[in-house]
């Protein structure tokens, strides 16, 4: 469709995504709401039972997570969901890009490829070391990887309850052309001068 339309596009690739090594977690979480008329984490039990009730329980979770400790997010997710037998790993291994087709893409004319961390944390949970390593390491690697500079970011996540005044400040360090937060709706005249925090539409919406 791009390529039909002539459209430039982006993919911003946090880099442990492609090795391989973390947990898309709010895939299990979908997957395990959808099966579910009723789901447990830590003690408290959501109902589930209509397409609403579902979505509105996956957005409540989802906060939740967002809150875990980042450094220790496996065992907590799997202490919170002690309830189930999950194969956390499962979507990773079957949806995420590999490392030929991140290089095979990143030639495509229309393409650009740009950082989005190393692990695809909520970056205020982190220390401003963390911080600067999450960046840095994902942008020295996508740069090893597809030998061309890395110029654009994405936040993960990158809602107001992830990003704010510390983490806009801490990003401008790295010099980038632009950094895309989650939330905002389109790109104008008004806000266009936020290249720290430049909006765009969270796929619910």
């Amino acid at each position: 469709m791009f390529e039909h339309q002539q459209v430039p596009f982006a993919i911003f690739v946090a880099t442990d995504f492609i090795d391989k090594r973390v947990i898309l977690w709010w895939d299990v979480l979908e997957d395990l709401i959808l099966k579910n008329n009723s789901v447990k984490m830590r003690g408290n039990e959501y109902q589930c039972q209509t397409f609403q009730e579902k979505w509105n329980v996956f957005r409540i979770l989802r906060e939740k997570i967002l809150q875990f400790d980042q450094k220790n997010l496996e065992h907590e997710l799997r202490e919170a969901f002690n309830n189930y037998d999950i194969d956390w790993y499962e979507p990773v291994l079957r949806k995420a890009m590999s490392w030929e087709q991140i290089k095979s893409i990143s030639e495509h004319p229309l393409c650009t490829i740009g950082a989005h961390t190393v692990s695809h944390p909520a970056l205020n949970q982190l220390s401003d070391k963390e911080f600067r390593k999450e960046i840095a390491d994902g942008v020295a690697k996508l740069q090893a990887a597809i030998g061309k500079p890395i110029q654009h970011f994405a936040y993960p996540y990158g809602s107001p309850n992830e990003i704010g005044e510390r983490e806009h400040n801490l990003i401008s360090e790295f010099k980038f052309k632009t950094v895309f937060s989650a939330c905002g709706g389109c790109i104008t005249e008004d806000n266009k001068q936020h290249t720290t925090h430049l909006p765009r539409v969270y796929l619910k919406e």
